[in-house]
């Protein structure tokens, strides 16, 4: 069998018995094609039980100088999951990645947050926009009431951009004050919204296309699906005509919804939850994030800043008993 082949049958495999979401299956293509075309290129046996250890490691040094640590290591996953599949399906005796040990560090970023300041700020612009609009809006007002309900919807639940783009009504469930979410690898959630001026919201956009025959819950002009770039830059509009200097995506939603409840003393697993994180490690980001926040509020307002003891740089400090810090 050659790899264009494989390449066939396991994105079949995912496709039609794994259920893969199509955002998967199509960066799955993405990264078995450029590999190869690499194979193609380097004239590498295009033959499955061929492509060894040697290919893979010349692929890697190829791939680190084009792309990043987190490509390089998506693009390998990706790769490996074809493997395994292969002989799996006992097309080869062994795959390749069998005791290869690849190790691809990434670097640890924190994620970006509003402040609760931020947020407020941003809020009062919406809402003294949509406070002016009436009974009976305009086009251009419907517009504004629908970017206000996707702040919401974004800020109350903390939803990946994709996952707000491809709501349904029959996702949105006013009355239970419940969305339901289908994350990635289609894994279903149900998130509560408690808050009344949220499902208001909420609840005056979905009056306001009752009568488009459309099943998506947020739509553009035309009545059509919203796109997740339609998302994205309505979020960078709005928040740059607030006066938020900062960069801000629907991600960074998500992760500040997440930090303020983590300070908030809300259990990691309920997070977790609401997130739909498979596995816990990814939420345990937040952590960190909240650790950095706590270092900055105890530098600013702990109440050891405010004792005078009349020292200044000239003074040497007194000498305090060493039993003073030791543990009793």
């Amino acid at each position: 069998m050659i790899f264009e082949q494989a390449i066939q049958d396991f994105l079949f495999h995912c496709q039609y018995e794994k259920n893969l979401a199509e955002k998967t299956l199509s960066a799955y293509r993405t990264d078995l094609t450029q590999f190869n075309q690499y194979i193609l290129a380097g004239r590498h046996s295009r033959k499955i039980g061929e492509i060894g250890k040697e290919t893979l490691r010349a692929y890697l040094k190829h791939l680190s100088n084009l792309a990043g640590p987190k490509t390089v290591k998506r693009k390998f996953a990706t790769l490996n999951a074809l493997f395994h599949f292969l002989e799996m399906e006992d097309s080869i005796v062994v795959s390749p990645f069998r005791k290869l040990q690849i190790r691809i560090i990434l670097e640890q970023r924190l994620p970006h947050v509003l402040t609760r300041a931020d947020i407020q700020q941003l809020w009062r612009y919406l809402y003294q926009k949509a406070g002016r609009i009436g009974a009976n809006p305009k086009p251009r007002e419907r517009l504004l009431l629908r970017d206000v309900a996707i702040f919401e919807m974004l800020f109350a639940t903390g939803m990946r951009v994709a996952e707000v783009a491809g709501l349904t009504r029959d996702d949105v469930d006013l009355e239970e004050g419940t969305v339901r979410v289908f994350g990635k690898g289609r894994r279903e959630r149900l998130i509560p919204i408690c808050e009344p001026e949220v499902l208001s919201c909420l609840a005056r956009y979905r009056q306001l296309t009752a009568d488009r025959p459309s099943r998506s819950f947020f739509m553009n002009y035309k009545g059509q699906s919203m796109t997740e770039e339609a998302i994205r830059l309505l979020v960078k509009k709005h928040t740059a005509r607030a006066g938020l200097e900062k960069k801000v995506t629907p991600h960074t939603f998500r992760h500040t919804v997440a930090t303020l409840l983590l300070e908030n003393g809300v259990n990691m697993r309920y997070i977790q939850a609401l997130l739909g994180h498979s596995n816990i490690s990814t939420t345990q980001i937040y952590a960190r994030v909240n650790a950095l926040a706590q270092r900055e509020v105890l530098g600013k307002q702990h109440p050891r800043n405010r004792i005078i003891t009349g020292m200044d740089g000239n003074t040497p400090a007194p000498a305090y008993p060493s039993a003073v810090f030791l543990p009793t």
